[in-house]
């Protein structure tokens, strides 16, 4: 079985969030993020792959979190759940502002 991260972008964690029904300031302080770093990586920002694996073991469906913290303990590399985040971030567009600064 392929291991995959389910939520790999800022548009993901902030569409799970509002699902859960959590303020910004609650969902990242669980995960030891401040409210305005968590509001970066949902509007765009690169988010670290620590972090995408500190949502998916904390928020979660419980067979999914129990799953990648088996493999993690078990030593298998998670390469290619980074590789998987990359190939689905490159798929994202470019921001407005990107775009008139010439940046893309």
């Amino acid at each position: 079985m392929e291991k995959t991260l389910t939520y790999t972008t800022g548009q993901d964690i902030r569409d799970l969030r509002n699902r859960l029904g959590m303020l910004q300031s609650d969902f990242w302080k669980r995960i030891l993020v401040t409210q305005s770093g968590g509001s970066r990586y949902e509007t765009g920002r690169t988010i670290p792959h620590q972090v995408l694996l500190l949502i998916q073991l904390t928020y979660g469906e419980a067979k999914e979190a129990e799953r990648l913290f088996k493999e993690l303990r078990n030593g298998k590399s998670v390469e290619k759940l980074e590789a998987v985040r990359l190939q689905k971030s490159s798929r994202r567009r470019p921001r407005p502002s990107q775009l008139q600064m010439g940046t893309v």
